[in-house]
């Protein structure tokens, strides 16, 4: 069995349950039996995300695809008039997955934070819906540890608010999802039933690599993990790209001289991103990926309205016009540099974009985010 994690920080940390979850098949395996597991996660990212890196990846090779994106989800389009863009990225997510190769099983992982947000209960609900309709599996690890262990044993599981610890607690939800996965139906997987609604889903979602687009202006970055290329905007050069359809996210470096970016896309109101993050500052990284996601759209648009060309444009922001730019700040855990602006830059990596089908003669290079190990980490 070949299994595919894709997910957020809890999947990406080494050691982590991913790691327990390899050494714990192998072991259990019988001489008939074979596993291999992959991961390609990110942490501080949702499952837009997942869609975006996903995209490089041949989903064909794998037997199941496990998702990991509910804690982040939660936090980054919990909120009511968040859900359309959270539930067209997370049933794009799942329609990629089935269209790409229709007997891969899909199995979701929630785990949730320690303390509940209050949204976990509605999207929970959710999961449960969009899984149904793609014959998807839903393993609730939050709500089996929580129902199973007394509140003073629960805490200890975690190592803060959102991550859990390795050890106890790690090995705990390896042995949940291996049980899983062993139990999973051998049968095809490849009927999707109707949707309840009329909802926008991103399953032909594109990818705009901006570094290939924006040409001169590419800056290649590597760490013990990952090598990634990107557009590099400064001070008084804006970068312009066309898009063809409605913006999704923008997933970006965030490094220690990075700026505040303004992105303005035509007949959208601009959108005001801080792009430093407290990692980052601390020097625990050199650069993390992250995203801006434009969650506030309705979608409520037609098909070909979403699917129309537009230019997107690209500006650091100075101290001077930030006080005015503030209206469009989108609020995130991200903050602003406090270093001089001729040290400032930000580094674009790729626009998602909606598109209401896939245009074959369209061709893309996907971002050129690869783990050093290759498209995905494989835990030997």
């Amino acid at each position: 069995m070949k299994i595919l994690v894709v997910g957020g920080s809890n999947t990406a940390m080494r050691p982590g349950y991913v790691g327990d979850l390899s050494e714990l098949l192998k072991t259990d395996a019988s001489e008939e039996d074979s596993f291999e597991v992959h991961a390609i996660a990110l942490g501080a990212n949702a499952c837009t995300m997942g869609l975006e890196l996903l995209q490089g990846v041949d989903v064909t090779e794998y037997d199941v695809v496990c998702i990991e994106y509910f804690i982040n989800d939660t936090l980054l389009l919990g909120a009511l008039k968040n859900r359309p863009t959270w539930v067209g990225a997370y049933s794009g997510l799942h329609q990629l997955i089935r269209t790409a190769s229709p007997k891969t099983k899909i199995l979701n992982l929630i785990l949730c934070r320690m303390r509940l947000r209050g949204s976990e209960e509605p999207m929970r609900r959710l999961v449960f819906d969009i899984a149904n309709e793609f014959s998807a599996s839903v393993l609730d690890i939050d709500a089996i540890l929580r129902s199973s262990l007394p509140n003073e044993e629960f805490t200890k599981l975690y190592s803060n608010n959102s991550h859990y610890a390795h050890g106890a607690a790690t090995a705990r939800i390896a042995g949940l999802v291996a049980r899983e996965l062993l139990s999973l139906d051998s049968s095809s997987a490849s009927s999707v039933n109707k949707k309840s609604d009329n909802r926008v889903s991103f399953e032909h979602a594109g990818v705009l690599s901006l570094h290939t687009e924006l040409k001169g202006t590419r800056k290649s970055f590597k760490n013990s993990r990952y090598s990634i290329n990107a557009a590099c905007l400064r001070h008084g050069s804006p970068l312009a790209v066309t898009v063809p359809g409605s913006l999704i996210s923008v997933s970006f470096l965030s490094v220690p001289a990075t700026g505040s970016i303004l992105i303005s896309e035509d007949g959208e109101t601009p959108v005001l991103v801080d792009t430093l993050h407290k990692d980052v500052i601390a020097s625990r990284w050199k650069f993390l990926v992250q995203s801006v996601i434009f969650k506030d759209k309705s979608w409520s648009e037609s098909p070909d309205a979403l699917a129309s060309a537009r230019t997107v444009r690209f500006e650091l922001v100075s101290a001077e016009r930030r006080p005015e730019l503030l209206r469009y700040l989108q609020p995130s855990s991200l903050t602003e540099t406090e270093l001089p602006e001729f040290e400032q830059e930000a580094y674009l990596i790729g626009c998602m974009y909606y598109r209401n089908e896939v245009d074959v003669s369209l061709v893309e290079e996907i971002p050129g985010l690869e783990f050093v190990s290759g498209k995905v980490f494989k835990y030997d």
